[in-house]
């Protein structure tokens, strides 16, 4: 038995490739009676079913110009269908198993704006879990752009409603408040989120404090608070007062040995203490500054975190009683030590931690930290690379004398 492969020459089928090509030409048999039947519920439905059962792993050779072709289908699909649950929930479940393979090849700003309209009209637990679910798969790469035209077809205000609805639910608290975290990337989108009354606050902290156990909603809860209160101090005010920061900072404690909840845990601390002398009182008053220690210590080597980490440490020392406290806890042993694994040049600068897609500073970031504490005279006994003059003002101008800290840009 043969068939015509990519490059048109013919191919025999054996026992280990033709389990793939009848698969492979049975998800387009489906796809195209999917098409053609677009309108009849019943049958729909049935074609859904088995074309969640055909989708395999992706192969660009094979899968590519198949999957492309479904995507607008299921799409449409959605659309025609958007009352029927079943419906909804097996074309959805196709489009989030596709769409990872190739978002890039398609329109994915115009298929978020189309599924926030499933959203309006739905609120059914499973059809919102997984339109946010699809919605994020989309939305990763589309950039800022893509999340304000999202913002202005009313998305901010359906998120906080799923949020109002929905909290309790643990799956759907994570994957809408990563919706949230993303549309935040917008400065039009944070101010809606936030609200005049800032419920957009008193949600994400009421989230974070029912499942502060979930590693996932942590995370996700702390990138939203990262972009809410970056350049906003009126918001980073409301979130310490309402308790954001001593969640956050139990967080870290529970998830200790978590990298990427500790990264965000951290991001987010450095935007709500960065000009914000209430935050600082209160991150030393709970145990923040010997927590973030802690945290550096457990990750050493891991460059984005312990930069994270450092950033925090010079952020926090601002307010005089917390620099006594990280003293006290011997931050310059754990600094030095750092230095030492990842060195101080800036030929050790550059590193990628978490998903491949966070580049650390964190050689140089070391030698910025230990300057908060070192005296001048004993700068060369912590530095592998002495600072200039030119750096060493720099430094000052940016860490010790405005009093300004170092804000966490959003992402």
């Amino acid at each position: 038995m043969t068939s015509i492969g990519a490059s048109g020459l013919s191919v025999k089928l054996n026992d280990l490739n033709k389990n793939i090509f009848h698969a492979l030409q049975g998800f387009n048999v489906v796809l195209d009676t999917l098409e053609y039947s677009i309108d009849d519920a019943t049958l729909t439905e049935e074609v859904c079913k088995s074309l969640n059962n055909l989708i395999g792993e992706y192969d660009i050779n094979r899968c590519e110009e198949s999957w492309l072709k479904s995507y607008p289908i299921l799409l449409l699909v959605i659309s025609k269908h958007a009352h029927n649950v079943p419906i909804c929930y097996l074309a959805l479940r196709a489009l989030f198993n596709i769409i990872m393979s190739i978002r890039d090849l398609v329109d994915t700003k115009q298929g978020v704006i189309g599924l926030l309209q499933i959203l309006k009209i739905h609120s059914d637990s499973t059809i919102v879990l997984w339109t946010c679910k699809v919605m994020n798969s989309m939305g990763m790469r589309s950039g800022s752009a893509s999340w304000s035209a999202l913002g202005a077809e009313g998305a901010c205000e359906v998120i906080l409603d799923i949020l109002r609805k929905h909290h309790e639910d643990t799956e759907i608290a994570e994957h809408s408040c990563w919706l949230f975290h993303s549309l935040a990337i917008d400065d039009g989108n944070s101010a809606l989120l936030v609200g005049e009354s800032n419920e957009g606050c008193q949600l994400l902290v009421r989230i974070l404090g029912l499942h502060i156990f979930s590693a996932n909603v942590v995370e996700r809860v702390c990138c939203a608070i990262n972009n809410i209160s970056f350049n906003n101090q009126a918001s980073s005010t409301v979130l310490g007062a309402m308790g954001a920061l001593k969640l956050i900072v139990s967080s870290l404690k529970i998830h200790q040995e978590s990298p990427d909840v500790s990264y965000w845990c951290c991001s987010a601390v450095n935007n709500l203490v960065c000009d914000n002398k209430s935050n600082l009182k209160i991150v030393g008053n709970i145990g923040g500054c010997e927590a973030i220690i802690e945290m550096l210590k457990r990750f050493l080597t891991h460059c984005a975190v312990a930069e994270q980490a450092c950033v925090a440490i010079q952020n926090l020392s601002f307010f005089a009683a917390n620099k006594k406290r990280f003293l006290d806890y011997h931050v310059i042993e754990v600094l030095k030590s750092a230095l030492k694994v990842h060195g101080g040049g800036k030929e050790d600068a550059k590193h990628v931690d978490i998903d491949k897609k966070l580049v650390s500073d964190i050689g140089p970031e070391i030698i910025k930290t230990l300057e908060v504490f070192a005296a001048e005279n004993e700068k060369e006994k912590y530095c592998y690379t002495p600072f200039t003059l030119r750096d060493f003002l720099n430094f000052g101008c940016k860490i010790l004398d405005t009093g300004r800290g170092k804000k966490q840009s959003k992402r």
